[in-house]
C-alpha cells in the first residue's frame, strides 16, 4: 500500500489515503533512527526521496539501515548537506578527470566509461563492469552537455549527492525524469556495489563500512525539522 512521511500534509494526501496508503505528518530523526531509537523503516522497503530537502543527502545512508532494502530513488531539489545546513559549492572544478578520484572510493584504477546495455534489468555480476557503468551514470549527471568543466552550484550539488550515494556502497544509476521541473534528475540504487559479485576487492566491505560510519557520524549535527501539521498523524 505504501507509507510516507512529511513535516506537513499535502493537498493530494486525501486521494492516496482513500486508497489505503498511510501518510503521516511527522519528522524523521536521522540520529535516532541510526541509534535504533526511532522505529525502523519496513523490511524490504524501497525508499523514495522526492524533493526531500534536508533528508535528500540522508536517503542513501538511511537505506543502509533498512533490513533487506530493495533500493531507493532520490530526486534532489533544494541543496542541503548531511549536517542540515545549506550546501555551498567548493571552488574546485568538476572536471572529468576528477570523477573517479573523488567518487569511486577505493578503486585504484580509473575504470573506463561504459554505457550499460539496455534493457538494464539487473546489475552486472562483475564488479569491474559495475564500476564502469557507475562511471558512465556519474558523468551524464555532473558533466555539462558541452563536456567542459563547471563551477555551477546545480552540478556541484548533484556531484555531492552522487558521492554520498557511492560512499554508502550503492551502485549508482541516474535517470532524467519527464516532469515539468529543472530539478528532474533521479539518483537510483537497486543493489549494493559488491552484492553478488566475486571480483570485488577483498577489503571492499570494510572500506564501505568505514565510509558509512563516517557519513553516519554527521547525524549528530542534523537538526530535525519539527512537523507543523498533525492532521494525518
Amino acid at each position: 500500500m505504501g507509507y510516507g512521511q512529511d513535516v506537513r500534509t499535502r493537498k493530494s494526501w486525501d486521494v492516496y489515503c482513500a486508497a489505503g496508503t498511510r501518510l503521516v505528518a511527522s519528522a524523521i530523526d536521522t540520529a535516532g533512527m541510526l541509534r535504533g531509537e526511532q522505529p525502523p523503516l519496513p523490511r524490504g522497503a524501497f525508499l523514495i526521496g522526492n524533493h526531500a530537502d534536508e533528508l535528500t543527502p540522508w536517503v542513501p545512508v538511511l537505506a543502509c539501515c533498512v533490513p533487506a532494502c530493495t533500493g531507493f530513488v532520490n530526486i534532489p531539489c533544494c541543496a542541503w548537506t548531511l549536517e542540515g545546513v545549506r550546501f555551498t559549492p567548493t571552488q574546485r572544478t568538476l572536471a572529468p578527470d576528477d570523477i573517479t578520484k573523488r567518487f569511486l572510493v577505493g578503486v585504484a584504477d580509473v575504470p573506463p566509461v561504459a554505457m550499460p546495455q539496455a534493457p538494464l534489468t539487473h546489475a552486472s555480476p562483475s564488479f569491474a563492469t559495475r564500476a564502469a557503468n557507475t562511471h558512465w551514470f556519474l558523468r551524464r549527471v555532473i558533466i555539462p552537455p558541452d563536456g567542459g568543466a563547471t563551477h555551477s552550484k546545480h552540478y556541484a550539488y548533484y556531484a555531492y549527492i552522487a558521492e554520498l550515494h557511492i560512499r554508502a556502497g550503492w551502485c549508482l544509476e541516474t535517470e532524467a525524469l519527464r516532469i515539468p521541473s529543472t530539478k528532474n534528475w533521479a539518483f537510483v540504487a537497486r543493489c549494493r556495489a559488491c552484492d553478488g559479485v566475486k571480483d570485488a576487492p577483498s577489503d571492499w566491505p570494510e572500506r564501505i563500512d568505514a565510509q558509512f560510519q563516517y557519513l553516519a557520524a554527521s547525524a549528530v549535527f542534523m537538526k530535525t525539522r519539527l512537523p507543523n501539521d498533525t492532521r494525518h498523524e
